[in-house]
């Protein structure tokens, strides 16, 4: 390829790390001037952006290395974080590093109970389970690698809602796909209900209704 080096790099593997070590020049540069030698400070920063558009393990965080004094820059993240624009994180200059890292999230408010969309870990639901609490009128949507909706997920007044996004959607199973419920209803429109099957056709009820 033309725009290949013989060490395997392309010109974007090149604009990317030239993109880094410049954000990392600037972190350092920050560092300079704020970090205390004798430790490793921890201050609070507010997540501006998520997007970068050529460095996607980065954050925008602005924070306040002393009372009179703002700094923002793009940093790497710890990778459990799954951080959203306005949250509240706490960032870190490690002992032996050159850049900022943000290490943790926080609440809202102190009541916690009220954040909006907010992702917290449950006791009783595993260690690696996280709950996400919606509020009303939220939503929460899947994309796909080209960034179309694949799931959406909200609160209905009778339940939760799921849709399938896109005009046409298979679920599939390995061996036995099972729907239960006390009640089942499939409502098709014009375009009608159609079953097919390789092997019997077995309908078993109380009774068959017929219209």
């Amino acid at each position: 390829m033309k725009n290949q080096r013989p060490d395997g790099q392309t010109v974007r593997d090149l604009l990317e790390a030239a993109l880094e070590k410049s954000l990392t020049g600037n972190s350092a540069a920050t560092v300079s001037r704020t970090a205390n030698a004798a430790g490793s400070p921890v201050v609070v920063g507010e997540i501006i952006d998520t997007h970068h558009p050529h460095l996607p393990r980065r954050v925008l965080v602005r924070w306040w290395p002393t009372a009179d004094k703002e700094e923002s820059a793009w940093l790497h993240h710890e990778r459990h974080l799954a951080l959203r624009k306005g949250d509240r994180v706490l960032v870190t200059l490690p002992l032996g590093g050159s850049e900022w890292v943000v290490t943790g999230a926080l609440t809202h408010s102190a009541a916690g109970s009220g954040e909006e969309g907010s992702v917290t870990p449950q006791p009783d639901a595993g260690a690696d389970s996280r709950v996400l609490r919606l509020e009303p009128g939220q939503s929460v949507i899947v994309l796909g690698s080209d960034g179309a909706p694949l799931v959406r997920v909200h609160q209905g007044p009778q339940g939760p809602i799921v849709q399938l996004e896109g005009d046409q959607v298979e679920l599939q199973a390995r061996r036995r796909l099972r729907l239960s419920a006390d009640t089942v209803e499939i409502a098709a429109g014009q375009g009608g209900v159609e079953v097919r099957t390789n092997g019997d056709a077995v309908v078993r009820a109380h009774a068959i209704r017929l219209n």
